[in-house]
């Protein structure tokens, strides 16, 4: 698994599971966890938020042409951002009432 820039390295643990490369991997995840996973997840993620993304603010849009420690830590924001909505919308893993994140086809 790649590194977290090194001012983020107390991540790292986070990012060896959530840090996924596409939409699709993320949100297979979070419907497959558990909301104590996600909780835990998402409360340690947030007490770095505002430094993680000050940090991203002074970086390139999108993954391409991004360091491999920096893709890495925009890929576990990305895994923030979908739990986010797990946790303040949905109060579930997974969106009640339509399909499972199975049958879903993402565009890159």
């Amino acid at each position: 698994m790649t590194a977290l820039p090194a001012q983020f390295s107390d991540l790292q643990p986070l990012a060896d599971r959530w840090a996924l490369p596409t939409t699709h991997q993320r949100l297979e995840l979070r419907a497959s966890s558990t909301m104590d996973e996600l909780c835990a997840f998402y409360d340690s993620f947030a007490a770095r938020a505002e430094q993680v993304f000050e940090f991203l603010d002074g970086q390139p849009a999108g993954e391409d042409g991004l360091p491999g420690d920096v893709r890495q830590l925009l890929r576990l924001t990305k895994a923030f951002m979908d739990t986010g909505v797990a946790i303040e919308l949905l109060n579930a893993p997974d969106e009640p009432h339509v399909c499972a994140v199975e049958r879903l086809r993402l565009d890159p």
